[in-house]
């Protein structure tokens, strides 16, 4: 049985405060039914143990170069119950002791039996004499004919340097041996009047009002999905499971500046949950471990 005693809510970041709320999305793996009460304790639970593992870590001023940073980190998991633990142990006995079992009977019925009588094996015909092979004809080469060198084409023919048409005399206009057109402007200087000013023209006033508008919101903060955590891969077998994503953003830019996901362990287990924190938050510098006294 299995039974869901939180869950992830997509988007909620708290508008002030370097830590967001934990969030966590928890199912619980039972052999008998369970309480409301103990998914309520089971949920406290998990909350408390990532906070007082987030509270063993600090983060520097302006991480990442971030103005407003926020850490936010959720964690989703599977937590067995001691009845589910029961059962498991249970199976695992029953397992063992039905191979012990069958493998006592193979052996007794092994040692009862008689031996297996060999058979002969026929022996092989000797294999037949190899044929003689006929000799093999060699191919008389054939004279090749001799190659006889061909003369090139003459080259053709230029127009020697007397023939080409004499250049234009005239580079500029139009010319003839004995007569001329040139064209040649100019326009006297003008004095410059510069036009009144129109009162259109001018600026508008300042706006007193955008000094008491509100401030614009902030944009919309970049939070990734949930990590993933498919609960179909479980067998009856299978044991304490869980994945933590660390995501670090900045308010004011709405930016993902940093992100990690780590797994394994207990999400009911402090010790498993520390563990999971300190491995996604040892790399990074902005996050040093606080010294205990």
């Amino acid at each position: 049985m299995r039974v869901p005693a939180g869950s992830i809510e997509e988007g909620a970041v708290p508008l002030q405060g370097a830590v967001a709320e934990p969030q966590i999305e928890l199912w619980l793996e039972s052999g008998e039914k369970l309480s409301e009460a103990r998914v309520a304790n089971a949920r406290e639970e998990a909350r408390q143990a990532l906070e007082e593992a987030l509270r063993s870590r600090a983060i520097t001023p302006s991480p990442l170069g971030a103005t407003d940073p926020v850490l936010l980190v959720r964690e989703r998991g599977v937590s067995r119950t001691a009845s589910r633990r029961r059962d498991q142990v249970a199976a695992t006995v029953g397992m063992v002791v039905g191979i012990v079992v069958v493998v006592a009977v193979i052996v007794a019925l092994a040692a009862s039996g008689k031996g297996s009588s060999s058979k002969s094996v026929p022996a092989k015909a000797p294999a037949a004499p190899a044929k003689a092979s006929a000799p093999v004809a060699r191919a008389t080469p054939v004279p090749r004919p001799h190659a006889h060198p061909i003369a090139p084409p003459p080259p053709p023919k230029v127009a020697s340097a007397s023939h080409l048409p004499a250049p234009w005399p005239y580079p500029y206009g139009y010319g003839h041996p004995w007569l001329w057109f040139g064209l040649n402007f100019q326009v006297a200087p003008q004095p410059m009047v510069l036009r009144p000013a129109d009162p259109l023209d001018a600026p508008p006033p300042p706006d007193d009002t955008a000094e008491n508008s509100p401030p614009p919101e902030p944009p919309p903060l970049e939070v990734p999905p949930p990590p993933d955590f498919d609960l179909s891969e479980r067998g009856f077998f299978s044991g304490d499971d869980s994945v933590l994503e660390v995501d670090l953003l900045d308010r004011d830019t709405g930016k993902l500046l940093w992100s990690k996901t780590v797994r394994g362990g207990d999400p009911l287990d402090r010790g498993d949950v520390r563990r999971l924190v300190n491995e996604a938050l040892d790399g990074a510098a902005w996050a040093p471990r606080l010294r205990r006294p």
